[in-house]
């Protein structure tokens, strides 16, 4: 009788299903490790892309810019964002201003005192997806000479986005400070990432200093606390401006004063310059609007600087074009809007260049424009706007950048 457990080459179904289980494990082990090959060469790329040196853009301004860092030694009274009661609110300034060519020394992106404890809070996998500071060159210089055999220079107060550090907007304040203007920005304690103290004092960010982003109310009363500070601020510059020697006294145009931020900083520069007179114009970079600016509009000159919203997915989205355009219904005297097609939100900042590109595209953190493009033309936008209201004499304009368009582009419905 045949047996027909045994096939014509004498092997039995069980040999066979060893044999076959044999193949398909080897072919699972070559795939786990071609895997493992392209997951390795996939880090070592990103290792390379976070290593490499970073030149910030040229300064496009006729003039050389210069930085320097401020600790305002008088605190603000108790701080209602810190941890504890009682606490002294200290803000740190970061000021780019016009300088003369080749005096001071190349300035460090990140200095001390906030290098070293901004470096150690990092983990492995920021070092891999965002450039290392110490690799980002600055175009400022330290310690340079205000530019210009006496002239003063208009100020412009940055306010930074809800968590990043003003240090972050290094490429549009060395734009404007080539541009003629005295550039100011400073780190909000409890908001901003880190705020490093010359003493070695750290503080970090607090649930009221940094509020999650859906308890919008929370930041009605944050966006007064930006505002006050800002306040603290230009009085401080009036101090350094007033004192007999120093490298600011007499050189600031302190009737000639702008204020502009990003994100939750657009929020705090235009109730700023709402609540205080000393503001002439303000402008938001793709910011929603909170505190009672919002609510009543503004009778100053305003600028709407927006990224490309047509493709956003945020089902709030559509709420807050919506109060930017009641806003701007409201507006009462020169207004500007413009919109970089290709941008998303961080297009406006330095971590547009300093992220890995195909990270900030995967986020959905910057868009399809070239990132250096987005940079230099927003820097251009601001200067064409601030230009008139503070004084600031300009030629015939150049021609725009094709990705300028004069009007909104929100979520389609």
């Amino acid at each position: 009788m045949p047996n027909d457990r045994v096939d014509g080459r004498g092997a039995s179904p069980a040999t066979h299903r060893r044999h076959g289980i044999r193949v398909w494990l080897k072919r699972f082990a070559w795939l786990m490790a071609l895997l493992l090959a392209a997951i390795l060469a996939f880090i070592f790329w990103l290792w390379l892309q976070s290593h490499r040196p970073l030149p910030l853009p040229a300064s496009p301004g006729p003039f050389a810019v210069g930085r320097v860092r401020y600790e305002l030694t008088e605190p603000l009274a108790s701080d209602p964002t810190a941890p504890g009661a009682h606490q002294p609110r200290r803000v740190i300034m970061w000021i780019w201003y016009p300088a003369e060519p080749g005096s001071g020394r190349k300035a460090s992106y990140v200095p001390e005192p906030l290098r070293s404890p901004l470096r150690a809070r990092n983990g492995a996998i920021t070092n891999l997806i965002i450039r290392d500071t110490d690799l980002v060159r600055a175009q400022a210089r330290t310690g340079a000479a205000v530019a210009g055999g006496g002239r003063r220079f208009p100020i412009l107060l940055l306010k930074s986005g809800l968590g990043a550090l003003a240090l972050d907007y290094t490429s549009l304040a060395e734009s404007l400070a080539s541009a003629g203007y005295v550039v100011v920005g400073s780190d909000a304690p409890h908001s901003a990432v880190l705020t490093a103290y010359d003493d070695g004092f750290t503080v970090g960010r607090t649930p009221l200093g940094h509020p999650s982003p859906d308890r919008p109310a929370s930041f009605e009363p944050l966006v007064r606390i930006w505002a006050a500070d800002t306040r603290y601020e230009l009085d401080a510059l009036a101090r350094l401006d007033a004192q007999q020697t120093g490298i600011l006294a007499h050189r600031l145009d302190l009737s000639h004063v702008g204020a502009f931020g990003h994100s939750f900083g657009g929020a705090a520069a235009t109730e700023f310059c709402w609540e205080d007179q000393r503001c002439k114009a303000a402008a938001d970079i793709d910011g929603r609007l909170f505190g009672p600016a919002a609510q009543a509009g503004l009778a100053k000159p305003f600028f709407f600087l927006m990224s490309d919203h047509g493709r956003e997915r945020d089902p709030d989205a559509k709420l807050i074009a919506a109060q930017l355009r009641t806003f701007w219904s409201k507006l009462r005297a020169q207004k500007r809007l413009t919109t970089i097609k290709g941008t998303r939100h961080f297009n406006f900042s330095d971590n547009a260049l300093r992220w890995t590109r195909l990270i900030g595209r995967v986020a959905g953190a910057v868009g399809p424009i070239d990132r250096r493009r987005a940079l230099v033309t927003g820097a251009r936008e601001l200067d064409t706007f601030f230009s008139a209201p503070l004084g600031q004499s300009r030629k015939a304009p150049e021609p725009e950048d094709e990705a300028v368009l004069h009007d909104w582009i929100v979520p389609a419905d």
